[in-house]
């Protein structure tokens, strides 16, 4: 018999005749038994084509009302890139720092002596000679 919903039919085995000559078969279950036949199945493809009823009417999707998202997206993000690269730039290429305390800002000052920018470091074990004249202290007229 046939199996509709995959298309496999069971074939008899040979040589398993009745020994009278008769034409019954004895059925074994064995995975070498199976074979597979395509099921009869009609065709999915309509022969006329449908017909068009007036009243129906898809509505279209209005792309361009999606058109302000996008500049707003595109605008943040290209204004939240230039507000970061501007930064970076003002801290020669290092992130801001944040919850600066006394010490930190006293440290900055001195890099700015050393360096010339609040964020310069420098490695050398003696400051040069222009550190002694760049001081931190305001200097007063005296009159």
């Amino acid at each position: 018999p046939w199996c509709s919903s995959r298309g496999w039919r069971k074939q008899p085995p040979t040589g398993s005749q009745t020994p009278g000559g008769g034409s019954s078969f004895e059925v074994q279950p064995s995975p070498a038994s199976y074979i597979f036949q395509p099921s009869p199945r009609k065709s999915s493809i309509p022969t006329t084509p449908p017909r068009i009823i007036a009243t129906q009417f898809i509505m279209p999707m209005p792309w361009e009302t999606f058109i302000p998202l996008g500049l707003l997206t595109v605008m943040f993000g290209a204004s939240g890139t230039l507000l970061n690269a501007a930064r970076r730039f003002q801290n020669d290429g290092k992130p801001p720092d944040y919850c600066l305390d006394k010490w930190d800002e006293m440290m900055q000052e001195r890099n700015q002596r050393l360096t010339g920018s609040l964020r310069g470091q420098c490695a050398e074990e003696k400051a040069p000679l222009t550190f002694q004249t760049s001081s931190a202290w305001p200097v007063e007229k005296v009159a």
